[in-house]
């Protein structure tokens, strides 16, 4: 958290009181952060001695030398799913310069952000606030979902209705807005309750085998796995079954006769 929202000059600010973050119930008091910074100092000194550049430290000598790099011919940026950048890589963005030396988060229209905080994976949370970016009276919520059907949508809804969000900004939260279904209907999904992984992971492979017979491609069918060991265990399950699967992040064929399995992300 720290590495994405300040730059190494500014650590010690996260030491002080006034340092609030949001998401975190009981704060950590003073003592235990300077002994976070402490580690943070250590292990940006190890990768600076073995020539070692992490995303977070891409950003931060960017954002040293963003003044000084020549101007852009662009006159704006658009950024799509900005809810998982993170703070420092926002920052970056929004100081580039057009071709009139004019910095893009200060221009009207200069930024266009687009993104849903419901779908977070990476939770890094930024504020605009903080960065001089002011939506107020100039952002929209866009509530007509055109992807899915309507049995999806109210289902996925009613699993997050009830908990807060930032809309686009550390600095406020609030619940979701109801989307807005068009008249697609489909099946109702399906949640199942098994009593031990292995079952779970039998249960997804007789079912693969069911759609099979109904002539459904298998190239059409994806499993989402939380963590490593969950998709290795079901894999295993798969070629016990004869059943042919490749990794999302491997395969280049999406119309091929393999099970998909993939990361949330």
């Amino acid at each position: 958290f720290v590495r994405k929202r300040l730059i190494p000059d500014d650590y010690d600010n996260y030491c002080l009181s006034s340092f609030k973050r949001t998401g975190r119930l009981i704060p950590l008091q003073e003592n235990m952060r300077k002994i976070i910074i402490r580690n943070l100092r250590e292990y940006e000194a190890y990768l600076q001695l073995n020539h070692y550049c992490d995303h977070d430290t891409l950003n931060h000598h960017g954002l040293k030398l963003i003044a000084d790099l020549p101007k852009l011919k662009y006159r704006s940026i658009l950024i799509d799913e900005v809810q998982d950048l993170t703070h420092n890589a926002l920052r970056l963005i929004g100081a580039v310069k057009d071709e009139n030396d004019n910095v893009i988060s200060s221009m009207v229209d200069g930024l266009f952000l687009v993104g849903d905080s419901a779908q977070s994976i990476y939770k890094n949370g930024f504020s605009l606030k903080k960065m001089g970016i002011n939506i107020n009276n100039r952002s929209f919520a866009f509530k007509k979902n055109y992807r899915n059907t309507k049995q999806i949508i109210e289902a996925a809804y009613s699993l997050i209705k009830n908990f807060e969000f930032s809309s686009m900004d550390d600095d406020s939260l609030s619940k979701p807005i109801e989307p807005e279904s068009i008249t697609r209907f489909g099946n109702l999904p399906k949640l199942i309750k098994s009593y031990s992984l292995d079952i779970e992971c039998l249960y997804i492979a007789e079912t693969i085998k069911k759609m099979q017979m109904k002539n459904i491609s298998l190239g059409n069918i994806c499993i989402i796995g939380m963590s490593k060991s969950l998709r290795d265990k079901m894999t295993r399950i798969l070629d016990k079954e004869n059943i042919k699967w490749e990794e999302t992040k491997t395969c280049s064929d999406h119309g091929n006769e393999k099970v998909k399995i993939s990361t949330v992300e």
